[in-house]
């Protein structure tokens, strides 16, 4: 076996083992770390008034306190975010909660993007299952991709964190995917937001508002959802 074989394959065995430790450290040692020696993070991020009561606590640091959870819940999804965006329209208002809130989510889409192309389709498998990455390669690989991805982020509740990993191994391009996610879930981290200064300041006929309106959008969005592909799909011929 020549010299540059045995580099090369040397190269090939040590990329793979860093590829490994990084998976595992994900997988398995930052939610093992978070259970067992530093619960209370969790405690704080999984209770809205908690979150809340932590951010005025350390105002100084709060921006970048909360743009670091945001980072680290699209990253590592053991960290529940249900009241990630209420807590920032409660603190920082709503035209800057959504800013923060924005910047955090386009910055943690961007480290999980590229650390799946780093880790592989293997190791993103590990993450999501092989029956749903086989149904999400098929999205993002058709000629669909960017009509999946606009509807997937837009309709509340769907797992979007999780989408960043497959799009990193995808055909789809990285500026594309982030446009259109960062477009496409803008209206319901607005609500969020929104509801969350509305509840800061005891507005209950706001919160019942912006409740109806993301009830009937979400509605809509069902019925019409076919409508909507086809929608996007006259956008994407236009600008493609």
């Amino acid at each position: 076996m020549s010299k540059d074989l045995k580099k090369k394959n040397f190269r090939k065995s040590f990329f793979n083992i860093v590829k490994l430790i990084t998976l595992l450290a994900v997988l398995i040692g930052i939610p093992a770390y978070l259970m067992f020696f530093n619960k209370s993070i969790l405690d704080i991020t999984g209770e809205y008034r908690h979150l809340v009561n932590y951010l005025q606590a350390h105002p100084k640091y709060s921006v970048f306190i909360y743009i670091g959870m945001e980072i680290f819940q699209v990253t590592v999804s053991v960290i529940p975010g249900q009241f990630f965006q209420m807590a920032a329209g409660s603190v920082f208002g709503v035209v800057y909660g959504l800013m923060l809130t924005v910047t955090g989510k386009i910055i943690g889409e961007t480290i999980a993007y590229y650390m799946a192309k780093l880790l592989g389709r293997d190791g993103i498998q590990m993450f999501v299952g092989e029956k749903r990455m086989d149904r999400m390669m098929k999205a993002f690989n058709s000629e669909k991709a960017y009509v999946f991805t606009f509807v997937f982020y837009l309709i509340p509740g769907t797992p979007k964190d999780v989408l960043c990993f497959p799009a990193g191994i995808s055909n789809m391009k990285f500026s594309a995917f982030i446009l259109i996610s960062t477009v496409a879930r803008m209206p319901a981290l607005l609500g969020s937001i929104w509801f969350g200064d509305l509840y800061m300041k005891d507005n209950f006929t706001g919160m019942i508002s912006i409740a109806a309106i993301c009830s009937v959008a979400l509605v809509l969005g069902l019925i019409f959802r076919k409508q909507l592909h086809t929608l996007v799909d006259r956008i994407y011929e236009k600008i493609s």
